[in-house]
Order: C-alpha cells, then sequence, then structure tokens
C-alpha cells in the first residue's frame, strides 16, 4: 500500500489539487477559514491531513488489486 500511497500523494500541489482529494480540502479550508485560522499553520496541517485521509481508500484499493492479481499469476 505504500507504493500506491506514494504515486497519489507525488507532485502533489494544494493549490491544483487531484479530483480524489478536492473535496476534501475544500472541507478543511471552509472549516479553518470559518474558525479564523485560514492562514495558520494548524489549517496548512489540516488540508494535508484531509488529503492524506482522502487518499488512504484509494491506495487500499489499489494494493488490494495489485495483491489479487499477483495471487492470480
Amino acid at each position: 500500500m505504500q507504493g500506491q500511497l506514494q504515486q497519489l500523494t507525488a507532485n502533489f500541489d494544494v493549490s491544483n489539487p487531484p479530483p480524489w482529494a478536492a473535496g476534501a480540502i475544500r472541507a478543511a479550508n471552509s472549516l479553518m477559514a470559518s474558525r479564523g485560522l485560514g492562514a495558520s499553520s494548524m489549517a496548512g496541517q489540516a488540508v494535508l491531513q484531509a488529503a492524506l485521509e482522502s487518499a488512504m481508500p484509494i491506495a487500499q484499493m489499489d494494493a488490494s488489486t495489485f495483491a489479487t492479481f499477483e495471487m492470480q499469476n
């Protein structure tokens, strides 16, 4: 799963996020802005955490698919 997660997050750009992370990043930014923390380091960490949490299920599914293919070969 580590390889899949690394591929998903390679060249990650918060200003132009991939579709799988865009919603979570918007939600984190909105929440931090509503608390007056939009430009804080805490907001940056919340955005990063939201993106990683969005990537985990995708990486798990990719790893599971890859493992299934390996077992069949």
